[in-house]
């Protein structure tokens, strides 16, 4: 019997800034992660075009479908963003806009969307005293609204975003640190249930016929 592939965690920063405490979040996510899992950055988020409608009737555009081929490549999503206005960031929320859409007629059916059911959990850092948790709120409602399986506890808001890292890029905080580790472990769980069920759907389908 042949081992069974690893899971995925795609790990995507809200921000566009290289030096982004969400990007540095990003990557100490990875980190943190189940050795025998694997994780894939998406670093190309200002790249997805502006969703449009009648761009879309044409063809999903390149960004965007370098976007959602990621997406339909991982298990689970890992997001960290920051809070721009007291709200998600234009560009990741139009990168989750595409990804709410079927790649045929009709688009509007989202469960065949990129998103549709796969585990997603949703973290927040801010220099601010509240760490980003409107963002990071306000998002994990438009995930579910996408049909998402949004992995919601325990929340990690990180406040005091430019002092809350050490210089090895770990937080500093040791419970901020738990509760991460926490929500990385419950993601991977979700995405194990979602795979096993898959995949005894797709053997009953096989034994049918």
């Amino acid at each position: 019997m042949s081992k069974p592939a690893p899971i995925r965690v795609l790990g995507v920063a809200g921000s566009l800034r290289e030096a982004s405490f969400n990007r540095r979040l990003v990557r100490l996510a990875a980190t943190l992660l189940p050795a025998d899992v694997e994780f894939v950055p998406f670093h190309d988020i200002a790249a997805v075009e502006p969703f449009d409608e009648d761009v879309e009737a044409e063809g999903t555009p390149p960004g965007a479908a370098a976007w959602k081929d990621a997406l339909q490549s991982v298990d689970a999503v890992f997001i960290s963003t920051p809070e721009y206005n007291g709200s998600v960031p234009g560009a990741l929320k139009n990168a989750f806009d595409w990804a709410s859409r079927a790649d045929v007629a009709p688009y509007n059916d989202i469960q065949r969307s990129p998103m549709y059911g796969i585990p997603t959990a949703v973290a927040s850092a801010s220099s601010g005293q509240f760490g980003g948790v409107w963002a990071r709120d306000e998002f994990m409602k438009s995930l579910r609204t996408q049909g998402a399986r949004a992995v919601d506890e325990p929340k990690v808001t990180i406040p005091s975003s430019h002092s809350a890292f050490g210089p090895d890029e770990t937080l500093t905080n040791t419970a901020l640190s738990g509760r991460l580790v926490e929500l990385l472990d419950n993601l991977v769980a979700q995405a194990r249930l979602v795979r096993a069920a898959r995949d005894r759907s797709l053997a009953a389908a096989a034994t049918s016929d």
